[in-house]
């Protein structure tokens, strides 16, 4: 049985690695950044932020669409999207209180802007008929 097919016919599975994954990205939002004079690679201030801010919309991208590869029923589908767009407004301000992070609006509307472009990715697990179990739209 290949991979992929395992994950369709085991809802379970997709669970995990959506828990996963959220877990793993929470955790590298909440943690402190290393000095300056630690990263393993140098690299000018300019791409640092271009770095982060990209990798802040890809990620709310791939959770989103993570959440709607979850396939839940349309009721609970905006409480996803509502935890989404409250997880990135909840890390940036606990990112206030950790050294050398700085939690900003601007950062929770790249968040935003990320789980815009992956629910236009995913918008056929997003916008499938509760009836419909297989996935298809």
């Amino acid at each position: 049985m290949s991979l992929w097919r395992k994950f369709n016919e085991r809802p379970a599975w997709r669970w995990v690695v959506w828990a996963v994954f959220v877990a793993l990205w929470t955790t590298a939002l909440v943690l402190p950044l290393p000095e300056d004079r630690n990263w393993p690679v140098a690299l000018s201030p300019e791409r640092k932020y271009l770095l982060a801010k990209t990798g802040h919309v890809c990620a709310y991208a791939l959770m989103t669409i993570l959440s709607g590869w979850l396939r839940v029923p349309m009721r609970f589908r905006l409480l996803l999207l509502f935890f989404l767009m409250a997880h990135a407004a909840a890390t940036e301000w606990i990112q206030l209180n950790i050294s050398n992070r700085t939690g900003t609006v601007d950062d929770v509307m790249l968040d935003h802007l990320g789980i815009a472009a992956g629910l236009i990715l995913s918008w056929k697990w997003w916008s499938r008929d509760d009836g419909n179990r297989d996935g298809r739209a």
